[in-house]
């Protein structure tokens, strides 16, 4: 959908700016005679994200139909901003030329609008067109990236933290299956090989430069992830979610880490599993429903499972109370039976824990 010039805005037949009288915003008052609509007003575009402003001129469909053209030929109708395309380097160049060619730079580049108090009208026509630009961008990403947010400024912004992580984590991922290719004389012939590294490194270079913002920071964030992501799925996805805010950086990844550091240490103290409940990371697995055997660490008194009693309270050699006397086995066990009936109190703050970090 092409979204109006700047000048359009402007134009007397359009029921925004049909009138053609003496305005009543403050920059007229001190004038004797209504303005011309041919003359550019000196005050509206003396306000900063206005120099391309102009009241309605004749030539304004002349220009709009220019800009029409240019946008058509500017972003393919296809092109739709996709994190799993990768495309936001296209993306991102192609809306560029489009919004410099119809003299929306100043509302991309986040530009102060004019005063509403001073310039009622001209701060009226700058968010008329900050909706349109805003509007434009929302119909050509997906829907997995559409969101509302106040300004045009504000969602290319949001637009370009999001896709600019994700095409880094890509590169990393490309380069290492790079680093894995190798030749293999009598397997696959060393054309072949050289035309598949070839097409990779050209992947490579279309998601764009690593600069060295990315590696000083979002390297370390992918480093990080990926050190997660086959043992502790769901940490990694709670990550994400941190990861998804403005501003997030690696310092948010490792106190997150920390944090969950902490959890684990204190659910340790407080006799309960360590592991996370729906990942692969726990120790005990259940192998036979019938005669309910389970596989893990084993007793060195008994040889069963410690999963059903606790080894730390046991005087015989193996349990942590080893040499101790059976009165202080006793009431450790006293200590943990207590420990037990509390655990239901202790489990919800445990597991609302991340809540609070992450929101």
């Amino acid at each position: 959908m092409p979204f109006p010039s700047p000048t359009e805005a402007y134009n007397p037949t359009r029921k925004l700016t049909g009138d053609t009288g003496p305005r009543s915003t403050p920059q007229h008052t001190s004038n004797n005679s209504p303005p011309d609509n041919n003359s550019s007003n000196a005050a509206s575009n003396s306000i900063a994200g206005l120099s391309n402003y102009q009241w309605a001129t004749g030539g304004a469909h002349d220009n709009q139909n220019l800009c029409n053209a240019a946008l058509v030929g500017g972003i393919p109708a296809d092109l739709i901003l996709d994190w799993r395309k990768y495309n936001w380097q296209d993306w991102s160049c192609r809306l560029n030329i489009v919004v410099d060619k119809q003299a929306f730079t100043d509302w991309l580049d986040g530009g102060i609008p004019p005063d509403a108090t001073t310039h009622a009208r001209a701060c009226q026509i700058w968010k008329i067109n900050d909706r349109a630009l805003r509007t434009f961008i929302l119909e050509r990403v997906s829907i997995a990236d559409y969101d509302i947010v106040p300004d045009s400024r504000a969602i290319y912004e949001a637009l370009r933290h999001r896709h600019q992580r994700f095409e880094l984590h890509a590169q990393v991922l490309l380069i290492k299956e790079g680093l894995d290719i190798r030749f293999k004389p009598g397997v696959v012939p060393f054309a072949d090989t050289s035309n598949a590294i070839r097409k990779l490194h050209a992947r490579i270079t279309a998601l764009g430069p690593i600069d060295e913002d990315k590696l000083n920071d979002h390297l370390l964030t992918i480093l990080l992830l990926n050190g997660l992501e086959e043992l502790y799925p769901q940490l990694h996805s709670m990550i994400n979610t941190v990861l998804d805010r403005p501003f997030s950086s690696s310092h948010d990844v490792i106190r997150c880490i920390e944090f969950e550091d902490d959890l684990q240490l204190l659910r340790a103290m407080q006799g309960l599993p360590t592991c996370i409940p729906d990942s692969s990371t726990c120790t005990l697995t259940v192998v036979g429903a019938k005669d309910k055997e389970k596989t893990g660490p084993l007793c060195a008194n008994c040889k069963r499972s410690i999963a059903n009693h606790l080894a730390d309270i046991r005087v015989l050699p193996g349990g942590k109370m080893a040499g101790q006397t059976i009165e202080g086995a006793r009431a450790a066990r006293r200590v943990a039976s207590k420990k037990r009936r509390n655990r239901g109190q202790v489990t919800a703050p445990i597991a609302n824990a991340w809540q609070g970090l992450l929101f």
